[in-house]
This record gives structure tokens, sequence and C-alpha cells, in this order.
């Protein structure tokens, strides 16, 4: 097995055999850089430096890497065994990834590009043995403080809202140093998306694979959560807390803005606001119930620190639309996880009641207690698990 060193001098000297096509006229579009279905991920690099997307430095670095993953591939599936026939099946689907996000016109610029060179980079990793593993959850060299997971039938992803549930239980914890706290943090901040929508501008920690939105809505990459943007508000604001650096208030404060905006123009907040604020995991017309109740109270835990009258302001808002919306969850034997039919599991269940209580921990509305106390009576339906 080639160490990862390995795979990086297999890349310079590709670079060095096929040096990149330099533009007579950049300004003309390269006949095979027109967007369609048969183009071939291993080209994109190039031709979004023929359109001035990315630089130069950008293109030599994530060509090699492309190249050297589908000499990989080829490798992989010139061996006779099952397995590594699959590991290279995983390689391709990872660089095709690359001409998918080129030919929907997903690679405006280059923060997205260098975000899907990630996502082949790490099957690399993946496919060399070279990547770190807890039980689920990966820990790629390529982004060390960023967890990824692989989603079956179209590979490995970062997942934002892991990256920061790994430490949101431990935030409280005396024994864990802000140190860690301050990588992960920083980490993220690195990673974001920026993205402007109704006269916001703001960061995005976006999902760069498809989703079939508990059963109802298929999601196309990229698509954004409430529920990621609150994890992270969350982190900076309880960054914010420890160390007073005005710079993790200003960016708690950025993460904010996609509150703000409606779903329809790439924020988190539900376009109709008749009964109040929802703030969605997936999508309208879904309707998560734990995702949203988590953002609100992420969203109080922001408004509380920051004293910001417009976070409290939207924070009550966000009580309205779920006392609205809660009577459609209760089934009065058991809880749904969304609006579009599925029965909780024991566990969501149990989670739904978890944040019922934290959100009258923090809300003191005797309401969501009264609502918490009754579900926490339910006994799960036959067929349950």
């Amino acid at each position: 097995m080639r160490s990862a060193a390995t795979l990086l001098v297999l890349a310079g000297v590709l670079s060095c055999l096929e040096p990149p096509r330099n533009p007579a006229a950049p300004d003309q579009m390269d006949p095979t850089c027109v967007p369609r279905t048969s183009m071939d991920g291993s080209d994109v690099a190039r031709c979004l430096w023929l359109g001035h997307v990315i630089d130069e430095r950008t293109f030599v670095s994530a060509d090699s890497l492309v190249r050297a993953a589908a000499t990989l591939a080829r490798e992989q599936q010139g061996d006779s065994g099952s397995l590594p026939y699959f590991r290279g099946l995983e390689l391709v689907r990872a660089v095709q990834h690359l001409a998918d996000f080129y030919n929907s016109g997903q690679f405006a610029d280059s923060a997205r590009f260098n975000r899907m060179i990630d996502h082949v980079a790490v099957t690399v990793e993946y496919v060399r043995g070279t990547i770190h593993a807890a039980n689920t959850l990966y820990y790629p060299a390529r982004t060390p403080q960023l967890v990824w997971f692989y989603y079956s039938g179209t590979g490995f992803y970062f997942q934002p809202v892991t990256t920061v549930q790994q430490l949101v239980y431990l935030i409280g914890a005396p024994g864990i140093g802000t140190d860690t706290l301050l990588k992960t943090g920083e980490a993220l901040w690195r990673y974001a998306v920026w993205h402007d929508g109704e006269g916001q501008h703001f960061p995005r920690w976006e999902y760069q694979f498809p989703w079939y939105a508990s059963g109802a809505v298929w999601l196309s990459p990229p698509w954004e959560s409430a529920m990621a943007q609150g994890t992270v508000m969350e982190l900076f604001t309880e960054l914010y807390r420890r160390t007073s650096d005005p710079v993790w208030k200003r960016r708690a404060y950025e993460a904010f803005r996609s509150f703000q905006v409606s779903m329809d123009a790439g924020g988190a907040r539900m376009p109709d606001t008749t009964h109040g604020y929802w703030w969605e995991e997936y999508h309208p017309r879904v309707m998560v119930f734990n995702g949203s109740v988590k953002a609100l109270i992420m969203l109080g835990d922001f408004a509380q620190t920051m004293s910001d009258t417009l976070a409290l302001r939207m924070y009550k808002r966000g009580l309205d639309a779920v006392k609205f919306y809660t009577p459609r969850y209760d089934l009065g034997y058991w809880t749904y996880y969304s609006l579009t039919g599925y029965l909780a599991t024991r566990g969501y269940h149990a989670y739904h009641v978890q944040l019922l209580d934290a959100l009258y921990a923090q809300s003191g509305d005797p309401w969501v207690k009264e609502v918490a106390d009754r579900w926490r009576t339910y006994v799960p339906p036959p067929g349950v698990q």
C-alpha cells in the first residue's frame, strides 16, 4: 500500500508529464469545456482555469490530484479482487462529481471547487487506507479538524453538524480546553462558502451531496440547513463567551445573518412567516421537528449571550411557530419525525422530549413544559424501533 507521501510524489510526476495547456485565447471557450453529460471530471480544473475561475496555482494542484486519483482508480479496478474494484468506483464517482457540479453551474468561484477537490482527496485517503476513522466518522489528514461521513451511494462528504456536535457535549465540561474549540472554530470558519441573499452577505456550511429528505423532497447539492448554520453559530458564540475576543462575536453575527434570510434566497428561515419563524433543517415541505427546535435553542443562546434585540424578537417569533406547528407532530400517543408523516424512532422521540426540556429551561414558557411532560409518558407503538 502506498503512503500519502507517495501519492504526492505521483501527483507531482503526473503534473510534470502533463503540463497545463496554456490557452492562446483565454476568452474563447475551449470546445471540451462546454457543459455536457459526457464531460470528464478530470477536465474541470483546466476548464475553470481557462475561464478565470481559479488561478494557475490552484489549477496545477487540483489537476495533479485529480489525475493521480484517476490513475489510482484504474490501478484499483485492474486488481482481480472485488474490494479494490469497488474502491476504484469510489474514486471514479468522486472525480465525476466535479463534472456534475461544473455542468450545473455550481463553480462560480474557487471556494466550492476547493470543497469538491477535498472530496476527491478524502476519497483517495480512504482508498489508500490512510484515513483516520472513529466508528462511522472520518477525520482525514486533508481537513484534520473537520468530520466527514460516508453516505452510501454518493461517497465521503464534510458534515458540519457532526463536526460541531462532537464538541457540543464537551462545551460545558471544565476539562475541555478552549484550544480544542478554537481549532475547530477556525477550521469551520475557513470552510464557509459565502452567499448573498435578501441584501445579506453571510457564510454557509453547505452539504455537497444529494439527499432524499425524509422521503419527501430530493435535495440537489449544494443545499443549506438551519441546523448546520445554528450549530456553527453556537460554537462561535461559545468561543466569544470563553475568550471575549471580538473576532468570535463578529463571526457569530455573520452566521446569524443566515437566520434572517428566507430559504428561497439561500438562508435558513422558512419563507412562510404567517405563524412565526421556523428555521428548517432540510426543506419547507419537510419541516423536521428536531432540526427546527434545535435551531431555535441555538438562536436563543446567541440572543441571550449578545443581548441582541433583533435576535430576541426573532426568538420569540420562533416560539410562536413552535407553538403553532407542534400539535401537528403529536399523535396523542407518539410523535412524528417530520410533517411528511414518518413516525419518530424511539431515539428521536426521546430527543424531542430533551429538546423541549432545554427549550423550557431557556424560555421559561409553561406551554413547552406541558408538552414535554405529556410526550414523556408516551409508549412506543408496535413496530417503532
